[in-house]
């Protein structure tokens, strides 16, 4: 996917949201199992 950013621009500011949106995601989703995996046992 690619997008098209003005420099100095809102759609930096929108980027660098969903870019952290993502990580965090990420890293529920990585707690969530990890804690499945410990009731599971």
């Amino acid at each position: 996917m690619y997008h098209s950013v003005v420099e100095g621009g809102m759609d930096e500011e929108a980027i660098a949201v969903l870019e952290g949106k993502g990580a965090m995601q990420e890293r529920l989703m990585g707690a969530l199992k990890a804690r499945i995996e410990r009731y599971k046992k």
